[in-house]
């Protein structure tokens, strides 16, 4: 049986933003407070993902995590992370390289990330191993929407499809994540190398 090794998925921590309209919600002190610690308390979070990814993997991913807004430039994972000033945490994102060998079938990613509801709500986007990039939302454990929620069409959530340089083209009936796709062939080529 075919395996594969060295794979990319994008993870958004819907449950950041949650938290933080909670704490906007109960007052702030002062705006310069508040915003540090809700950045310190966002790096805090990804990195704790990153952390438990790695634990339910065995240690099988990349040393080094980027993190983007939009599109927007990448930075690396780390507490100095807090030091930059994100607009939404809505729109950042982790790319995280897993290293492990996995049998070509059912991406077991994905039974990680279910078995992961302590992190709320969150959305990844990762490769089937059928050459499709995918989009799948998790919701405490259970699924929101996506790929493998069984009550909708999979493929509605067929975001890109692989060419032969290990990149990906965009879905043509989904052009709106055109750019989406671009940030993450970026993001691959950047921890591959």
């Amino acid at each position: 049986m075919e395996k594969v090794k060295g794979f990319i998925v994008k993870v958004s921590l819907g449950n950041i933003v949650i938290s933080l309209d909670d704490w906007d919600n109960c007052g702030k002190d002062d705006n310069d407070n508040f915003t540090q610690k809700a950045k310190v308390f966002a790096v805090n979070q990804m990195m704790e993902f990153v952390e438990e990814l790695g634990s339910k993997l065995d240690g099988s991913i990349g040393e080094k995590v980027l993190v983007n807004e939009s599109g927007l430039d990448f930075y690396e994972l780390n507490e100095s992370l807090s030091d930059i000033d994100f607009e939404d945490y809505d729109d950042v994102s982790l790319y995280i390289l897993i290293k492990k060998e996995i049998f070509i079938g059912p991406n077991p990613v994905n039974k990680i990330f279910i078995d992961m509801p302590s992190f709320g709500q969150f959305n990844a986007k990762f490769p089937t191993f059928q050459n499709n990039l995918i989009s799948q939302s998790y919701d405490w454990g259970e699924y929101d929407t996506g790929f493998y929620a069984d009550w909708v069409p999979k493929e509605n959530y067929i975001i890109a499809f692989a060419k032969e340089d290990g990149s990906f083209k965009p879905n043509d009936e989904k052009p709106f994540y055109e750019e989406v796709i671009k940030t993450y062939n970026n993001a691959v080529e950047m921890l591959k190398k």
